[in-house]
């Protein structure tokens, strides 16, 4: 795609001092001069994307500064950065633009309705840390929401999974909801959303963290694409 050159001047205008330079936290964090690298990989046509990425990679700043500190935020704060870093709207998009369904009421929809789109982004942030947060503690990492909670609520470990878990289960009860009440909006456009969600449940399942550790999906991608499937004809 053609990007258009005012928008990207704009958004990382936002980078920068008053001096035209860029903040001296990119410059003292290899994380974060990386993140902003990546999302300045995405091209698009609209200016509301790149706001999108823009509030992704801030989020990822914002957490490499904690790591860098040491820093313990509290479970809402977590949660708060959490739906930056989520980037749905982002996942979303490419889904839903190569639909002949797709209208700008849809990506209006996708970048405004923020229940629906927090909600996923929570599930996929709190599936991820319940099954990935013990190996990543033991290399230089932020805190997960694990500790986080932890911290929050003076709990144990086994407490804040289960306090995660329920709010897991919250945050589905308002995506079913928003689908509810989404009268307007195509439901090919609802799936691409809640497909996410639904894909966090199988990627970050039973404590698994089948993203990172890819070998825990050779038998699904055996089923789906090698073993043959019986078709009963009768």
């Amino acid at each position: 795609m053609r990007v258009v050159e005012g928008s990207i001047k704009r958004v990382f205008k936002k980078f920068k001092n008053e001096q035209g330079n860029f903040n001296i936290i990119l410059a003292n964090d290899i994380q974060g001069l990386c993140n902003l690298y990546e999302a300045a990989q995405v091209r698009t046509y609209e200016d509301d994307i790149l706001e999108e990425i823009f509030s992704l990679t801030k989020g990822y700043m914002v957490e490499a500064k904690w790591c860098h500190e040491g820093y313990i935020p509290t479970y809402n704060e977590y949660k708060v950065n959490g739906v930056l870093t989520g980037g749905i709207p982002i996942l979303s998009t490419p889904f839903i633009g190569p639909g002949e369904f797709a209208t700008k009421n849809d990506f209006d929809w996708i970048l405004t309705d923020s229940k629906i789109i927090e909600a996923v982004a929570i599930i996929g942030r709190l599936m991820d840390d319940l099954s990935s947060h013990k190996f990543e503690q033991e290399r230089v990492h932020i805190a997960s929401a694990v500790e986080c909670c932890m911290k929050q609520y003076d709990c144990s470990q086994s407490e804040a999974y289960n306090h995660i878990l329920n709010d897991v289960e919250d945050c589905w009860k308002v995506i079913n909801e928003a689908c509810l009440k989404a009268n307007d909006i195509p439901k090919v456009a609802l799936d691409c959303v809640v497909n996410l969600a639904r894909s966090f449940h199988f990627l970050y399942g039973d404590l698994m963290d089948k993203f990172t550790n890819s070998e825990l999906l050779k038998d699904y991608t055996n089923t789906l694409l090698v073993d043959p499937v019986c078709i009963n004809q009768d």
